[in-house]
């Protein structure tokens, strides 16, 4: 017989830990470094206070003393109105009444001189053309090689004089500026120059030009329309068709007186152009190109001590 073993304490059962299934996203804890220390920053702004103020005030005092030495352009404006076209009605009624007649003369519509075409000649070449040699304007236009003393030009660097093409583009560009409100029916004409009663006399000057010719243009087709028609009543015994002819031929004398006692023919002036103030100019803006500056002296100076910390912050720095 087997001596007994001694008997050995039951170990409790190991269990296995349970496995736990699922997606872990690691969050790193905050490091006082990435903390927004605003003292921190402010100490900076202040270390570099210097800089900073020297970024801001150089560019504004450049500024100002380049807006001093700028010569200052002055704005004028007219604000215009279609003028009211009493023979319109007449003659559209009449020659929708004898519209084989009225065709045959070449009076198919009312007077060929609506908004659209009145500002198309106020911007053409040629009535500018015509303005500019009126007024010798080249000498005023094109005053930096214009020699007064001396009655003559003097030629740029590449031995060129001004041209009257030259005044044209130029006037076209830089000088005159026409806006058509159709919402309102206001036509509005500025005229910026350097010298301001000349901006406002240009302005109304060119509107009387433009209501002048635009009154002979008219005068000129009526009466080419009242010729045709005598040469029409001349050989046409018809009554119905003399009758017809002779309303035509009324119509269009009316348009004639209406032309001649008609002061603003085509545009009456609604509020005329004015002398600007001196201390008003369009160009250039002094405290708004002054504030300007200022801001974009501070942008360049945060981004220079950005640099500047940057660097240092660097190894070796």
């Amino acid at each position: 017989m087997n001596p007994q073993q001694p008997l050995q304490p039951q170990r409790p059962e190991e269990h296995e830990p349970a496995e736990i299934r699922g997606y872990f996203v690691q969050v790193p804890l905050p490091r006082a470094d990435d903390r927004l220390d605003l003292s921190a920053i402010w100490r900076r702004v202040v270390s570099h206070r210097r800089m900073i103020a020297l970024f801001i005030v150089v560019p504004m005092a450049l500024s100002a003393v380049a807006v001093s030495l700028m010569r200052p352009v002055y704005q004028s404006e007219v604000v215009l109105v279609p003028a009211d076209s009493q023979e319109a009605g007449g003659l559209s009624a009449l020659t929708s009444q004898l519209g084989g007649i009225a065709s045959i003369v070449g009076i198919g519509a009312p007077p060929s001189s609506t908004k659209e075409q009145t500002i198309a000649i106020l911007e053409s070449r040629a009535f500018t053309e015509a303005f500019i040699e009126s007024e010798n304007l080249l000498p005023i236009l094109f005053w930096k090689q214009w020699n007064a003393e001396a009655g003559a030009w003097v030629p740029d660097w590449r031995g060129r004089v001004p041209t009257l093409a030259d005044g044209v583009e130029l006037f076209d560009e830089m000088i005159r500026t026409v806006s058509d409100d159709t919402s309102t029916n206001l036509v509005t004409l500025r005229i910026q120059w350097y010298d301001r009663e000349l901006a406002a006399r240009w302005a109304n000057l060119l509107v009387e030009r433009l209501n002048e010719d635009v009154r002979k243009r008219d005068i000129s087709e009526a009466q080419r329309s009242m010729e045709f028609i005598s040469r029409e009543l001349a050989r046409n015994d018809k009554v119905e068709l003399r009758q017809g002819l002779f309303g035509l031929m009324q119509d269009q004398l009316e348009r004639v007186v209406l032309a001649n006692v008609r002061e603003d023919y085509a545009f009456k002036v609604l509020d005329p152009a004015f002398v600007a103030e001196a201390d008003d100019p369009v160009w250039p803006k002094k405290v708004a190109t002054v504030a300007a500056s200022a801001v974009l002296g501070l942008v360049l100076a945060i981004v220079a001590v950005a640099i500047r910390v940057s660097w240092r912050a660097r190894p070796g720095g």
